[in-house]
């Protein structure tokens, strides 16, 4: 198969599906051979892409996926007062400066894995310290009275959230609460088809938390208490929720 990406075939009479994995890449790769066959590329996600859709992804996200609802749902759990709230993923920063606008007298930090995308937030302005660095290992220290991240962690790796949720255990201050918004377990048949589009995109390996529901486990395992998972809104993407946790 020459370059890069998922081909999809039609047998007629049986759907098999071969996996295998494109060197530099983690989605699968799916080939289904047929009488005439007919191959349809999907190109998996690269960082010119990334950088395309984030200048488009706010209100992407606000429309579809229906971001400003679990935002709101945020700023309710984080509590009348906090003093320091730590944004992993912050991408261009639009939840981020929501925060320190919402909590004036709050030290917030927005923090993303991408040098572009941050400097790109930080011209964007904000009452914000905006950190480079990896939700995994995030180079700041606590304590903070909340760690969230919106639609991050469907992106990365099983090992790497299992980091994150460990990092927050770690520096939350006593009570602080960790709050995720993120693709849940899919209301029926019409979630789980909608959720396809991001599985190819982002690998259906980094996705498979999201469909079994393991991320309050994983939280649980991390040593976070008092688990929640709430919330539940049906997007254009497949079913999201906001899924809380305690130090």
């Amino acid at each position: 198969m020459a370059g890069t990406g998922w081909e999809i075939a039609r047998d007629s009479s049986t759907t098999s599906f071969n996996a295998a994995v494109c060197e530099g890449f983690h989605a699968p790769i799916f080939r289904l051979v047929g009488r005439r066959p007919k191959v349809y590329t999907v190109f998996p996600m690269n960082l010119s892409r990334q950088h395309l859709l984030a200048r488009f992804y706010d209100p992407v996200a606000a429309a579809g996926l229906r971001e400003h609802e679990l935002a709101q749902r945020m700023f309710d759990a984080v509590g009348p007062t906090p003093r320091r709230i730590l944004h992993l993923g912050c991408g261009r920063g639009w939840l981020t400066r929501r925060f320190a606008e919402r909590f004036p007298d709050c030290e917030v930090i927005g923090l993303d894995a991408d040098p572009d995308i941050i400097a790109a937030a930080g011209e964007l302005g904000g009452r914000v310290h905006w950190v480079l660095g990896r939700a995994e290992a995030p180079p700041v220290d606590g304590p903070f009275d909340a760690i969230v991240a919106s639609l991050l962690f469907h992106h990365i790796p099983r090992a790497a959230k299992r980091d994150a949720f460990a990092y927050a255990a770690k520096q939350l201050a006593p009570g602080g609460r960790l709050l995720l918004a993120d693709f849940a377990r899919p209301h029926g048949l019409g979630m789980r088809l909608a959720f396809l589009p991001v599985q190819l995109a982002d690998g259906f390996e980094d996705t498979a938390d999201n469909l079994d529901g393991s991320y309050l486990r994983l939280m649980a395992e991390a040593g976070l208490h008092h688990l929640r998972e709430d919330g539940h809104r049906r997007t254009v993407l497949g079913s999201v929720a906001l899924y809380q946790a305690s130090a």
